[in-house]
């Protein structure tokens, strides 16, 4: 589980165009999918989890805070 997570954050720092499409999902389920689309598979329940991690790097929350998440 924390592999996917891992995997994702080293994403969002790298590919900022990756970033971007993370941040404009209007669901969860499709910010699901565009992390499958790029490898990382990656639940529902993980990305929460993330959501909600308060360990996360100001820049990660940066990444992850955007439009797929608002609903959640």
């Amino acid at each position: 589980m924390e592999q996917h997570i891992e995997l994702l954050l080293n994403k969002l720092k790298k590919d900022k165009g990756f970033a971007k499409k993370m941040s404009n999902a209007k669901s969860i389920e499709e910010a699901v999918e565009l992390c499958k689309a790029e490898g990382i598979e990656i639940t529902i329940a993980e990305l929460k989890e993330l959501k909600n991690s308060k360990e996360l790097a100001e820049d990660d929350l940066d990444n992850v805070s955007g439009g797929a998440f608002t609903p959640f």
